[in-house]
């Protein structure tokens, strides 16, 4: 991501409602779903990352709009917020009537659509990588850490200002981590008999034998109605 310091502190000074309302009020379609009841989307909750985030959720945006209007589509949020110390946005890609294939002046063809719809996945996927080297707090370059159990993206400042003790949490250790949260999720799920065996073809495996692939396909599909409930 580049951004001009002065904009990227202007954003990051702002408060959560502050930029609530630009971000909405900015892209209309991305955030159409920001007012409707919970019952029908987590984006009711409105952005739920601290303000060092703020200049990459924006650039993001800026991004996908642009894809959005060139090829006729719209990325429509579902649930902007941090999860494992990193950035997610949930999001679903719908046809956009209104514009035209900029070349064509067509409507928007399903090659279009299937084009449109990977560009934004990977700018939504770079993203959410970025936001890991980024202190949710100031937005300066940062790391992953933990405090008790939490894994948190700050810069060593704000570690610890907030008493995250010792060396950042490494990849490896990040990544070992959410594999034990996957699977204590699984575990829940899989004692209650749901998910999984739908997951592996009506095969229910001993839970020991529970691929990490399978893991991770669990956990996305469950996790979100879980993190609902905190």
């Amino acid at each position: 991501m580049w951004m001009k310091d002065d904009e990227k502190s202007r954003l990051v000074a702002m408060t959560r409602e502050e930029f609530d309302a630009m971000m909405v009020g900015k892209y209309p379609k991305i955030f159409s779903d920001r007012n409707k009841p919970m019952s029908e989307t987590c984006m009711c909750w409105g952005f739920d990352v601290g303000p060092g985030w703020h200049p990459i959720v924006a650039d993001l945006c800026e991004k996908i709009d642009a894809v959005g209007k060139k090829f006729g589509v719209v990325a429509v949020a579902d649930q902007v917020k941090e999860k494992y110390a990193g950035l997610r946005f949930y999001h679903h890609v719908i046809m956009d009537d209104s514009v035209p294939h900029i070349e064509t002046e067509l409507p928007v063809s399903q090659s279009d659509y299937d084009v449109a719809e990977g560009i934004i996945d990977d700018l939504v996927s770079h993203a959410e990588g970025e936001s890991y080297r980024i202190c949710e707090v100031c937005g300066e370059y940062g790391k992953t850490y933990s405090k008790g159990g939490w894994l948190t993206a700050w810069c060593e400042k704000h570690a610890m200002e907030n008493g995250a003790i010792g060396k950042p949490v490494t990849d490896e250790e990040r990544r070992k981590a959410i594999e034990k949260r996957s699977k204590e999720i699984v575990k829940e799920l899989y004692d209650n008999d749901q998910a999984i065996g739908t997951v592996l073809e009506g095969k229910k495996l001993p839970i020991d034998k529970v691929p990490f692939r399978v893991v991770v396909s669990v956990i996305e599909s469950a996790t979100r109605d879980i993190d609902n409930e905190e």
